[in-house]
């Protein structure tokens, strides 16, 4: 029966033109971010860090134009006391709507893949960052999925779904830049860790646990549509509340339960790029005194050099997980304030080092004769670090 209801689901985005639509705009979407935000062409390496850095704002985008016609079109329609009364149960109904929408996410994100394929056939690809982000943007659309069809069930209004859904993200990030580093679970869902291409137990506990929570309150406030109101339902809405909390429950237990778990990984770089070898680890854990590791890294660098930033940070930050109770780590751009740009020049003598790169030019007059060649420097900063 899920499996007719994915159809059903199938039909309807492509026959309304919503799922051409949107994955058009998608990909359209995807391809101008990489390539003029992301400037991937003068990054000068091999990676997709660009793509995957937008994706979670553009799967909120497709994900709220897919929940427009879930439940809220449903009941505009009038369609849904129609699927009510079929002999379905409520939990395949949400399920096989789910599974549905995920299915044009998928075909959305296949869509991208000749990115990657094409980036491979310039430079050397490491293809663990890629199956990260690729597995990371699943999670994460399915959870703004989950969390989607809950809005959508609760309203008529197709805009205001896909409005709230957004409004829940946007008040996510606010909750994690209010609570800094600590926040960071709250403000990207761990998107960062597994797109970088290390798969965590704790990660996948947290993504399930959220659609499984969700989906099951969505299951029971699809029941609430024909439920009675009067003391006769009363123990069977207990009942459903009850269950839900459960699965709530049991979800959060879970990943606190995996919280101090860290060997539960994958590190599916090419060179183990975020696994700390026995002995710094064994370092790390047997520090007396508290170890601070100040990084400095200017906003404004080199094109060739930017790309360089996040793979030192997310390399310390490693070091900061193995020991957090005595390892810190902060990052401060000199350029904003005058006294951290003091601080690390009076204190750790770091100064901004320019670079040069040369890039040469041809040109030619369109008369016989050499062409002419031409030099120019560009200075760039480079970041440093301290302990």
């Amino acid at each position: 029966m899920i499996k007719t209801i994915i159809k059903k689901e199938l039909r309807g985005y492509v026959t309304s033109g919503i799922a051409l639509l949107a994955l058009a705009a998608f990909l359209a979407a995807t391809l101008y971010v990489v390539f003029w935000h992301g400037k991937l062409l003068a990054r000068g390496m091999a990676d997709v860090r660009p793509m995957f850095a937008w994706l979670p704002t553009l799967l909120l985008v497709l994900v709220a134009v897919l929940i427009m016609r879930m439940w809220a079109d449903e009941r505009r329609t009038g369609t849904i006391e129609i699927l009510l009364t079929l002999p379905v149960e409520r939990w395949q109904l949400v399920a096989g709507k789910f599974l549905g929408a995920m299915a044009i996410v998928a075909v959305a994100l296949v869509l991208t893949l000749g990115l990657p394929l094409t980036i491979a056939h310039t430079g050397r690809l490491d293809w663990g960052p890629v199956i990260g982000g690729y597995l990371a943007s699943l999670l994460l659309a399915a959870v703004y999925l989950a969390i989607g069809m809950c809005v959508s069930i609760a309203t008529q209004h197709q805009a205001i779904a896909a409005l709230a859904l957004v409004l829940i993200r946007l008040a996510g990030v606010a909750v994690g830049n209010a609570l800094g580093d600590s926040g960071a679970a709250a403000k990207y869902l761990r998107f960062d860790d597994v797109a970088r291409g290390v798969i965590d137990l704790r990660d996948l506990a947290l993504y399930l646990g959220i659609v499984a929570s969700a989906l099951a309150l969505n299951v029971v406030l699809l029941k609430r549509v024909t439920w009675s109101h009067g003391e006769a339902g009363r123990s069977r809405r207990r009942s459903a509340m009850i269950a839900v909390g459960l699965v709530a429950a049991n979800a959060l237990a879970l990943v606190v339960w995996l919280a101090p778990v860290r060997r539960a990984r994958i590190d599916l770089t090419a060179d183990g790029a975020y696994s700390l070898s026995a002995a710094t680890a064994k370092t790390l854990k047997g520090l007396d005194e508290r170890l601070l590791i100040r990084a400095y890294f200017s906003a404004k660098t080199h094109p060739k050099l930017e790309p360089l930033v996040p793979q030192i940070r997310d390399l310390l930050d490693e070091y900061a997980a193995v020991n957090p109770g005595k390892v810190r780590v902060e990052f401060v751009d000199p350029t904003d304030s005058d006294v951290a740009k003091r601080e690390a020049k009076e204190r750790f003598g770091i100064d901004p080092t320019p670079l040069r790169f040369a890039t040469i030019s041809i040109g030619t007059s369109g008369l016989p004769g050499p062409a002419g060649l031409t030099t120019r420097s560009t200075p760039a900063t480079v970041p440093a670090c301290s302990a």
